[in-house]
């Protein structure tokens, strides 16, 4: 949510930045509310998303950068369940509800999924 205390910095003539605005989620299932694998921030490097309250799996396209992160809201704790098509994906909490999934290596040609489980 950007509220007062949400801050922008200076930025050059020439700089530019995206800003992409996600609704909140409706219910407790999680929220992707971003990606920096490609430009789009979400429109083209993913194939589809399935979200329960306790699971989030990704299917990804070939789009985008091999090396970068997805970002999204759920409430609780999340354990990287797996992956592939990729070397190696990693998990953060970067503040409360709000995570980051780190990819590296994304193979092209080959299917490219994660998948995220709640602790219960």
């Amino acid at each position: 949510m950007i509220d007062a205390s949400h801050v922008f910095t200076a930025m050059g003539v020439r700089d530019s930045r995206l800003l992409r605005l996600t609704p909140p989620p409706a219910d407790n299932r999680p929220v992707i509310v971003g990606s920096d694998l490609h430009i789009s921030m979400g429109a083209a490097e993913f194939a589809g998303v399935r979200t329960t309250s306790a699971a989030l799996d990704i299917e990804l396209t070939g789009a985008g950068a091999t090396n970068g992160s997805i970002f999204f809201h759920a409430a609780g704790n999340w354990t990287l369940a797996g992956f592939k098509g990729m070397a190696h994906a990693e998990l953060t909490q970067l503040a409360p509800a709000i995570w980051r999934m780190e990819l590296q290596g994304r193979r092209r040609g080959e299917p490219q999924s994660v998948s995220l489980t709640a602790d219960m």
